[in-house]
């Protein structure tokens, strides 16, 4: 089986001072640990999982700059077998532009299945798998948490809000958005990690696809919302000095 893996490059920002520019269109990224985004973590680990059960290879392609490459080292320290990497002399946001963009690489070639994470981490657009699959005309499905192959179909489940479980047969070759938490996952072993190193990933630069770039969705601002609750902690020994600091806590406020 010849699985396709896309993934991408996201900041860590739950843990990070999130920096906006003077012109409110980027995120100040200097101080920034970027790793591979979660949900495609999942994707790849499904993948690792379908080869162990079925045999085939996995190519991981992923779309940034020269930084982006350590997520491909990261799925071959794990058990991938190929890296491309899209590179653009910028950055695109739009997710119907960047899925044409794997469109064009992943149309020339040979696959039976395509995974994406269901979202990213950073922008959260969740539609570049069910775009991808429109522009290769593909039956796909989102949400997916458990896959089984049966002959040249899967088995999968889907996961619907309010705890409900879909179950779908779907004919390959297809797309599959994988939700977080399919699989455990796996940490790379040394070894891995070191015959990673030495994998060649294919570059391929955007101006080389002849794609006509045309955004349809513009960045017109970041900015962080404006702090409208807070929390006050009310100090004391014994219930009565919490008391006593509640109340002067209102007052201070004019709740009282």
């Amino acid at each position: 089986m010849k699985i396709i893996v896309l993934v991408k490059s996201c900041p860590e920002t739950s843990e990070s001072e999130v920096r906006i520019t003077n012109d409110g269109k980027d995120i100040i990224k200097d101080r920034l640990v970027y790793t591979i985004n979660e949900a495609d973590n999942y994707a790849l680990e499904a993948a690792l999982v379908l080869k162990e059960k079925y045999g085939g290879e996995i190519t991981l392609i992923t779309f940034g700059d020269k930084k982006s490459e350590e997520v491909l080292r990261m799925g071959f320290a794990k058990g991938a077998d190929y890296g491309i990497r899209i590179e653009s002399e910028k950055e695109i946001k739009d997710p119907l532009t960047i899925g044409q963009i794997f469109f064009s690489v992943i149309k020339g070639l040979e696959f039976d299945l395509i995974l994406t994470g269901v979202t990213s981490s950073d922008y959260g657009y969740g539609i570049i798998g069910t775009a991808l699959a429109r522009f290769l005309n593909l039956p796909f499905a989102t949400l997916v948490k458990k896959i089984e192959k049966e002959d040249n179909h899967f088995l999968i489940e889907r996961e619907l809000e309010g705890g409900l479980i879909e179950k779908r047969r779907i004919k390959l070759p297809c797309l599959l958005t994988i939700q977080t938490g399919i699989y455990p996952l796996r940490y790379a072993s040394i070894l891995g990690i070191k015959k990673a190193l030495a994998k060649e990933i294919k570059l391929i630069k955007l101006s080389e696809l002849g794609i006509e770039l045309k955004e349809k969705i513009q960045l017109e601002e970041y900015f962080l919302p404006k702090k409208e609750r807070e929390t006050i902690f009310i100090q004391g020994n014994n219930e009565e000095e919490i008391a006593e600091n509640l109340m002067k806590i209102l007052k201070e406020k004019n709740f009282l």
